[in-house]
């Protein structure tokens, strides 16, 4: 049997990522996570997540702890006003001609990041009207943007974004 080895291709040591560094991670996000996403990701249970959790706020964390009851808009996310309407702007210079370069040099931004963030654009125009109004669901924030795909047909986005 052989053992796995914490190396990559040049030999170099790879950190490994604890659970307690993963739940940091995942709590310090914009948006926080709930204990469910939580659990599920580090493989626990929901009362073992609580008790880690409780671990960091003796070791001094700061943990926020928000009750969210269902239904309850959202309030309006300036950030994520200013990401479709960035993502806009951006689908109207790319229909004129512009490269995802070009207009990530003049916005001083990765092209990746352009074209990670352009999804927006894309919106369903009642959930971009739920956002303007603050009436998007609560887990529909700019940071879910970034690490989620938008389905392309509008009624797959309404579908997906009644999850969160």
């Amino acid at each position: 049997m052989t053992k796995k080895s914490n190396s990559n291709k040049t030999g170099a040591i790879k950190p490994r990522l604890t659970k307690k560094a993963q739940l940091i991670h995942m709590l310090s996000t914009q948006s926080g996570a709930d204990l469910a996403v939580i659990s599920g990701k580090l493989g626990w249970q929901i009362h073992t997540t609580r008790a880690a959790i409780t671990g960091l706020r003796k070791a001094g964390f700061a943990v926020e702890t928000k009750i969210i009851l269902a239904d309850t808009p959202a309030g309006i996310d300036e950030t994520l006003v200013r990401n479709v309407a960035k993502a806009h702007a951006w689908f109207e210079r790319i229909k004129a001609g512009e490269t995802f370069t070009e207009i990530a040099a003049a916005e001083s931004m990765h092209k990746n990041r352009i074209q990670q963030m352009i999804c927006p654009a894309f919106l369903a125009p009642d959930i971009v009207r739920d956002v303007l109004d603050g009436k998007q669901p609560l887990g529909f924030t700019s940071d879910w943007c970034k690490s989620n795909t938008l389905p392309a047909h509008w009624h797959d986005q309404r579908r997906l974004l009644a999850t969160l």
